[in-house]
């Protein structure tokens, strides 16, 4: 059995091709679509470990260099408010501060981390040229 078999077969075991899968089993074609193309371009280890990297950040919405002030890389949705366009969960409001913030800098739980909310309190600012930063998880306290 050659590397695509095991792969696909690690489709199959995870149920992704059944009809009850999530997507009615459309998600395992897709995947082995992009495995089979994948293939196809014929990487080494090297090669293979890089392409993978790169393409899931991009998949994830995730910028591969800095985010600049570049007028190209924001649009004005209202008066004085910018989102950048090469990560959508960014903005700056010029009415407010020149910093950009990310809007889901911070993600809350008040049940002890079984699931997260955001607020405008997960703002966090940062500079540019530079890189919103990671989610931070913060679990609150109860309140007595």
């Amino acid at each position: 059995m050659n590397t695509m078999d095991t792969l696909i077969k690690e489709l199959e075991r995870a149920g992704l091709f059944n009809k009850d899968s999530d997507y009615e089993g459309m998600i395992g074609e897709a995947v082995k679509e992009l495995l089979l193309t994948f293939q196809k371009q014929g990487h080494s280890g090297f090669s293979a470990q890089l392409t993978a990297s790169i393409f899931h950040k991009l998949v994830k919405g995730e910028p591969l260099s800095a985010l600049t002030d570049d007028s190209n890389e924001w649009m004005e949705i209202t008066d004085g408010l910018f989102q950048n366009t090469r990560v959508s969960t960014v903005f700056i409001n010029k009415n407010e501060s020149p910093k950009p913030y990310t809007i889901d800098g911070k993600a809350f739980s008040d049940d002890g981390g079984k699931s997260y909310f955001t607020s405008r309190d997960s703002r966090v600012y940062f500079d540019l040229p530079g890189y919103p930063p990671k989610t931070e998880y913060v679990i609150l306290k109860a309140q007595p």
